[in-house]
């Protein structure tokens, strides 16, 4: 029996929520502002919640292929992808 990561596994935890919150903010509209003079608060907080989403995408990327790395029969796993 393996060993569980947790402090991996809440990590990537968290990083799902920063995806989904980045889609519920700039998908959801709050990034388009009345405002013509400049940026308003909503969508300075869009725009960080675009920055977390990226690293969120980045950190989950790394942990699946971090826990990948060590998977048997990756050949037959790769396969199954493509076809």
């Amino acid at each position: 029996m393996k060993k569980r990561s947790s402090n991996i596994e809440l990590l990537r935890i968290i990083s799902m929520l920063l995806i989904i919150s980045t889609h519920l903010f700039v998908v959801g509209g709050v990034r388009y502002s009345d405002y013509s003079d400049g940026i308003s608060r909503n969508e300075f907080i869009a725009q960080i919640m675009g920055l977390g989403g990226k690293l969120g995408n980045t950190i989950f990327i790394v942990i699946t292929g971090y826990f990948g790395i060590n998977a048997k029969n990756i050949n037959e796993k790769i396969l199954k992808l493509i076809n």
